[in-house]
């Protein structure tokens, strides 16, 4: 199975029910996915609103308008892949959206798709029933000018290992962003504090990038200065020393996805946004990966303080620690004002 990982009318009372038990297919294997609609789930807090949807499954979806969360339960065989069907209004930054299962947080996602795409949590779930909980902490609204928003339309465990079509567009990349404050911004992003995206904007991630599209081909960006490259090293650097202190193997560098790193902290540093690249798999491909992770940041702040602040959120850690991968590529831009944008690409070759 190919992995990608990137970890705002009226409040509608929402009675859950039964699960379906759904076969799916792939490349020869068999797997079993429990769904659950969103229109099915319990509003907890906030503005949340059940609306038809002609692209969504069944017809209907959940619009979350503010701050806030909705539950569910589903009763689900062993499973390995949890699911969300999700899209965001993009505003001043993507939506984020906190998933916890039986209570525990497994990821941060930032919802950059426009679109609706599937972003994918490993994990392992025993047999029995489990209570999904989706949020939206990061709501942004400005009157006349834009608002922020997160749309849910189902959570799917999925159990077996599929091997032929990959989970599409989904990333469970951690987006943060540095903010050279110690503040932990919803919206992804980190901040040299903790944050898995801080207001500097790491979800998953899974991501179809709102305003900024990249391509799977990076861009000729230049050699990085020696500054540059010192800062790169450092950080490249650290992750191993935190690596080795969790008994993991250290990464090598891939040129392929350093050269993608650096190009999309150039890419964002230009546009002035912290967002997740929605071509993740393409790059997987190009780089001859069989799994993909994503970290990014910004803020006023050295490669300690970068590092620090995606080891100090749950999600971009899980990603500097996964055993899994094997290969590392890390990228900077700098402004003008010297704020610097930093992308981590994480592979299993």
């Amino acid at each position: 199975m190919t992995l990608i990982r990137h970890r705002s009318l009226l409040a509608v009372p929402l009675v859950l029910a039964a699960a379906a038990v759904l076969p799916v297919s792939s490349a020869g294997a068999a797997t079993t996915s429990v769904s659950l609609e969103a229109e099915r789930m319990t509003v907890l807090s906030g503005r949340v609103v059940s609306y038809g949807d002609a692209a969504a499954s069944g017809g209907r979806a959940l619009a979350m308008l503010s701050n806030g969360a909705v539950t569910g339960t589903v009763t689900t065989p062993q499973a390995q892949v949890l699911v969300l069907r999700v899209r965001g209004d993009q505003f001043q930054g993507a939506p984020q959206a906190v998933v916890r299962v039986d209570g525990r947080q497994v990821s941060t996602l930032s919802v950059s798709a426009t679109r609706w795409a599937d972003f994918a949590i490993r994990g392992s779930w025993a047999p029995g029933r489990h209570s999904v909980q989706v949020s939206y902490p990061n709501d942004r609204w400005v009157s006349g000018v834009g608002d922020r928003n997160l749309r849910l339309d189902r959570v799917t465990f999925v159990s077996g290992t599929p091997t032929s079509t990959p989970i599409p567009s989904s990333t469970v990349t951690p987006s943060s962003t540095v903010t050279p404050s110690s503040t932990v911004t919803p919206s992804s992003t980190v901040t040299p504090s903790s944050t898995a995206t801080p207001s500097t904007t790491s979800t998953p991630s899974t991501t179809a990038t709102p305003s900024t599209s990249a391509t799977a081909s990076p861009s000729t960006t230049g050699t990085p200065t020696s500054a540059d490259a010192a800062y790169v090293a450092r950080i490249v650097e650290l992750v191993n020393l935190e690596r080795a202190k969790a008994g993991l193997r250290a990464l090598a560098v891939s040129p392929c996805a350093e050269r993608y790193a650096r190009e999309w902290s150039a890419s964002m540093a230009a546009s002035g946004q912290l967002v997740h690249r929605s071509d993740l798999g393409a790059v997987m491909r190009d780089c001859g990966a069989r799994a993909i992770g994503e970290n990014i940041a910004y803020g006023n702040v050295t490669a300690d303080e970068m590092m620090a602040m995606w080891m100090g959120s749950t999600g971009h850690r899980e990603n500097i620690l996964n055993p899994s991968y094997t290969h590392i590529g890390v990228g900077i831009s700098r402004t003008s004002t010297g704020r610097v944008y930093g992308t981590q690409n994480f592979l299993t070759l």
